[in-house]
């Protein structure tokens, strides 16, 4: 069993994929959020790690980087994310993501060394990913989720409306795809040959379907316990309706799946 990172927007099947990882062997964490309505099986990702990662990009806010940008009815939007929002939060393409904090960095080297074979899952990955490669095993594999992108946004949108914690937290649907485009494009921007060796980019429909656990199987050297998926929870339906620039992506990141 090869310890894996798991990576990719919110609402993209990041779940589901640490869901199977879990019922499969793998450590989470010991501070797993609960399960909720948006959510029923559960989050299988930790509060240590959403910690640590939320402490990384506090200094890459927006708002604390640039002196334009827009104000809205509430509080805080991806341009002024508070502590928990920064899943959500709006950083350039092409920023690049660093952490000089000891202390910060002794906290992500004891959450790598507490117990493995890990699989560590949060959306903040997608930046945060150079400080942990850093003090990650040699043998770490990263698994990249995606989904239909007008999917992603509704259930984004949706969660932002119910969710207490998010409440105070603005976004609308033209604000969400640009997040979830800069999300992906920093990520795929920073790929070197050696990490893209080590990623294998997984699609939440053909997860669902069936289709690549054999991949993912043979790519972190462990047996699936693939009854923990149920096809009936899917709620992903055909739609393309969302702007160029995220299909244009969206078709990115499907022949990287290939």
């Amino acid at each position: 069993m090869r310890n894996c990172l798991i990576l990719g927007f919110g609402r993209s099947g990041t779940s589901l994929m640490g869901g199977l990882l879990y019922h499969s062997g793998y450590f989470l964490g010991n501070h797993l959020h609960p399960a909720r309505e948006t959510n029923p099986k559960g989050f299988f990702e930790d509060v240590v790690i959403n910690r640590i990662n939320e402490q990384i990009l506090d200094g890459f806010d927006y708002n604390k980087l640039n002196s334009d940008y827009p104000v809205f009815n509430k509080p805080y939007s991806p341009y002024s994310p508070r502590r928990g929002h920064r899943w959500l939060t709006l950083i350039k393409p092409g920023t690049s993501i660093a952490c000089n904090d000891d202390t910060i960095l002794d906290q992500v080297r004891k959450a790598i060394a507490l117990k493995q074979p890990f699989a560590y899952k949060d959306p903040r990955f997608s930046y945060t990913l150079p400080v942990w490669q850093q003090f990650l095993p040699e043998d770490t594999r990263f698994i990249c989720m995606f989904r239909n992108p007008a999917s992603v946004i509704r259930s984004v949108i949706k969660e932002c409306n119910t969710v207490e914690y998010l409440k105070d937290f603005y976004i609308d649907e033209e604000l969400a795809y640009q997040v979830w485009h800069n999300s992906y494009r920093h990520l795929l921007d920073s790929l070197t040959s050696g990490l893209r060796e080590k990623m294998l980019f997984v699609s939440y429909e053909d997860l669902v379907e069936g289709k690549c656990q054999e991949a993912i199987s043979a790519f972190l050297d462990v047996p699936l316990k693939s009854d923990f998926i149920e096809p009936s929870l899917n709620r992903t339906r055909p739609d393309t309706s969302y702007p160029l620039y995220i299909r244009k992506l969206h078709l990115e990141l499907l022949d990287l799946s290939d």
